[in-house]
């Protein structure tokens, strides 16, 4: 099996807009997507409420890959059911910008 410090950069750089969805609102479902390759990984939420990171054999990782774990604390089942209903595309709009003119296309 690869290492999860590989496995992570792999998928941060499967697309540059990987990293933002992932930092601003699909940080649990990146957690999920690891922990179904990583299955002893944990999840655990910033105090705030705010972001989710996945601690593996000591270690904290993120989009990011090794992180912090200060000011995490691990989930709770509570937690899981709120964290269900993060989105990036709840929160942001996602268009690209044409090559001609330069307006966003939906």
């Amino acid at each position: 099996m690869v290492s999860i410090d590989k496995f992570i950069e792999s998928v941060r750089n499967i697309d540059p807009e990987v990293k933002t969805i992932c930092t601003q609102g699909a940080c649990y479902k990146f957690a999920k997507f690891v922990n179904l390759y990583y299955p002893l990984s944990e999840f655990y939420i910033s105090l705030d409420k705010q972001h989710i990171i996945i601690r593996y054999k000591d270690n904290y990782y993120d989009i990011n890959g090794k992180c912090l774990g200060d000011g995490y604390i691990p989930m709770t089942e509570e937690d899981r059911d709120e964290c269900e209903t993060w989105s990036f595309s709840k929160k942001y709009f996602v268009g690209k910008e044409c090559a001609y003119c330069g307006e966003i296309i939906t």
